[in-house]
């Protein structure tokens, strides 16, 4: 009967080890989804920062050419 009590706590004892874990796991799962999420964000805003910057430069280029002809080669002064 000792023997049987004891295998019953061991048991016991494991299975509460492997739901500790299970948390422990569940939690780092989590928490990595959390930090793919902030740097998919990241790079969303990055991208759409570009975008923005692009569109700027070109229709500022635009507008200076319809405008200031005399201007049209401001864009490699502004890269000097």
């Amino acid at each position: 009967k000792l023997c049987v009590d004891t295998s019953a706590t061991r048991i016991e004892g494991q299975e509460k080890t492997i739901k500790e874990q299970g948390k422990t796991i569940n939690n780092l799962q989590t928490g990595l989804g959390n930090l793919e999420s902030q740097w998919l964000l990241r790079d969303i805003q990055i991208d759409a920062y570009e975008v923005v910057t692009l569109f700027r430069f070109y229709y500022g280029n635009k507008v200076i050419r319809e405008k200031a002809p005399y201007l049209k080669e401001w864009s490699r002064f502004a890269k000097e």
